[in-house]
């Protein structure tokens, strides 16, 4: 948000986040964020857990927007696209790498 007072640019949170860390998993019962900015393992499973990197993935892709003035993501479903994407090239890798290595 950009304060008209203090002439800042100001991350703000609106009260969507929970305590974690990058090492213990946190689950919830509920859709968290806000469409086109909600990292993938917040979309496709809650109960699944989460930990504080999708705030990661939150910022970037409000910094994404900033830069460019458009969204990283049009959707929920562009993001599952993106998230299917590099688990496929995650397993890919894993398959040349037997091959070749």
């Amino acid at each position: 948000m950009f304060s008209l007072r203090d002439t800042t640019w100001k991350i703000t949170d609106f009260g969507l986040a929970s305590e974690g860390t990058s090492k213990k998993l946190v689950t919830s019962n509920y859709g968290r964020g806000k469409p086109s900015y909600r990292a993938p393992e917040l979309i496709l499973n809650s109960k699944s857990g989460f930990n504080n990197k999708v705030d990661i993935w939150s910022l970037g892709c409000i910094l994404f927007e900033m830069v460019t003035g458009t969204k990283a993501f049009n959707g929920d479903h562009a993001v599952l696209q993106y998230g299917a994407i590099v688990v496929y090239i995650q397993e890919l890798e894993v398959v040349v790498g037997r091959f070749f290595f």
